[in-house]
């Protein structure tokens, strides 16, 4: 009974382990989008140039992640 357990708890951080890198893209690209985009924002207060600071940080942090996504991926395909 504890052996079949001990197989189980073992299958289960197995599977998390492989799916942790999947799980993170999500979480790295709303955070980058997030984090430029209100750093852009800050920028338009302190320059007075609404949406361009804005804009341009949203899309920077998007870019960003999706490199960080693209980059995730090729590594765990050469794994």
């Amino acid at each position: 009974m504890k052996s079949l357990k001990n197989k189980q708890n073992s299958e289960i951080r197995d599977s998390f382990n492989k799916a942790a890198p999947y799980l993170n893209i999500g979480y790295t690209l709303i955070g980058s989008i997030i984090l430029f985009g209100f750093l852009g924002h800050l920028a338009d207060e302190k320059t007075g140039m609404a949406p361009v600071f804005s804009l341009a940080g949203l899309f920077f942090g998007l870019g960003l992640g999706f490199y960080n996504m693209y980059r995730v991926i090729k590594n765990m395909e050469q794994r």
